[in-house]
């Protein structure tokens, strides 16, 4: 059976009322985080607010980063370098849902629909993550050290010895017979 283009279903009408509704939220977007800029750069922190420069060599290369926090013994440059590395968490957080859990396309049209698979795929980042820390935890390893993509693959395998009965705790699946 054929099935006509999704293009045929849409009236003209219809697709400019959707990219107009589509413009009008970029442009909310775009001005929400224009005044939050406007907020956190110009209001929160005036001209007059004295900075701390902390340059660090790493490698060959020198990283320079500004702190308010103007006494070295409070906030030392190791800790301005870790804070600076912590703060991408939450990238990382969306890159890895969008990239490997598959956010990046909506499977469903309904907003609804759509509800349900961001709140299930969040969830599943949740319980990813509370794994990872157990794997952690098993090989006495910071956090830091365990790949989150590479537990998630290892789920596959895992779940196969499962159903030949060689296994049933994720954490200690490493430790299993094979």
């Amino acid at each position: 059976m054929n099935l006509p283009n999704r293009k045929s279903f849409l009236s003209p009408d219809y697709e400019k009322k959707h990219h107009t509704k589509l413009f009008v939220v970029y442009h909310l977007v775009n001005f929400i985080v224009m005044k939050l800029f406007k907020w956190v750069i110009i209001d929160l922190y005036p001209v007059n607010t004295l900075l701390r420069l902390v340059s660090v060599l790493w490698g060959s290369t020198w990283y320079n980063y500004l702190t308010n926090v103007l006494d070295p013994q409070i906030l030392s440059a190791q800790q301005v370098c870790e804070l600076y590395r912590r703060r991408w968490r939450i990238e990382d957080a969306f890159l890895l849902t969008k990239r490997l859990l598959g956010l990046a396309e909506i499977w469903v049209g309904d907003s609804n629909g759509v509800q349900i698979q961001i709140l299930a795929t969040w969830i599943f980042y949740a319980v990813l993550n509370q794994l990872c820390i157990d794997v952690a935890i098993a090989l006495n390893q910071p956090l830091d050290l365990i790949s989150t993509e590479m537990v998630f693959r290892s789920l596959y395998h895992f779940s196969r010895a499962v159903l030949r009965g060689e296994c049933d705790d994720v954490v200690s699946y490493r430790n299993c017979s094979l």
